[in-house]
């Protein structure tokens, strides 16, 4: 139980984070030291209310658009 609540605690950061970046879209690429020459291997655009889904994952080598709402938008939407 104490992960999962760590774990919902990071999605929300992590959407807050993004929303905070001033930008309207926001890539992440999710890679390993090293990894840097590797092509993705999944391309996809996601919203807010997937990230904070706890059945969410990131996957490696993964590059993840992140279309950013406006602050009035996300209250509506999360």
């Amino acid at each position: 139980m104490e992960r999962i609540t760590r774990d919902n605690r990071n999605r929300a950061a992590l959407v807050d984070l993004l929303r905070e970046s001033g930008d309207e879209v926001v890539e992440l690429y999710g890679i390993w030291d090293g990894d840097f020459g590797e092509p993705p291997e999944a391309h996809e655009s996601i919203a807010a209310k997937t990230i904070i889904d706890s059945a969410f994952l990131f996957k490696e080598r993964g590059f993840y658009r992140f279309a950013v709402e406006s602050v009035n938008e996300s209250k509506k939407s999360d």
